[in-house]
């Protein structure tokens, strides 16, 4: 994806831990990402789903101790790809994460990007598909 391509795209970021989820905003926003927000509870980013106009996510899968399902759930829901981080096996999880792509922790925020521009560029496929 270019970067021209990617400043269109809103990315909405969920995420418990403030270092990584910094870290996580910069490295999107450097690929040239439109940040829509960082929520690190399953309520916020509900909240910012609801509000904003949000083209793909990133998501922890564990937020505080809390399945971050009932967000993966909503992005499926809306048609939204996503970008799962987590430390569980895609068996582990629990099945409404199952549409989105599964990144293992530890990651680099390299591999984020890569995986995002993998499920938008597939997503523009089938869209311009149909």
């Amino acid at each position: 994806m270019t970067d021209e391509q990617a400043r269109a795209m809103r990315i909405l970021i969920v995420e418990d831990e403030p270092l990584i989820a910094f870290e996580v905003e910069q490295t999107l926003t450097d690929a040239g990402y439109e940040i829509a927000g960082v929520a690190a509870r399953v309520e916020e980013a509900m909240a910012m789903l609801e509000d904003g106009a949000l083209d793909a996510a990133v998501l922890d899968a564990n937020l505080h101790r809390v399945s971050a399902a009932p967000i993966a759930i909503a992005l499926t829901a809306r048609g939204l790809p996503f970008v799962v981080t987590t430390g569980y096996t895609r068996e582990q999880l629990p099945e409404g994460f199952k549409a989105g792509t599964l990144i293992e922790k530890p990651c680099l925020p390299e591999q984020i990007v890569e995986a995002l521009d993998d499920v938008l560029q597939a997503r523009r496929k089938l869209d311009s598909a149909v």
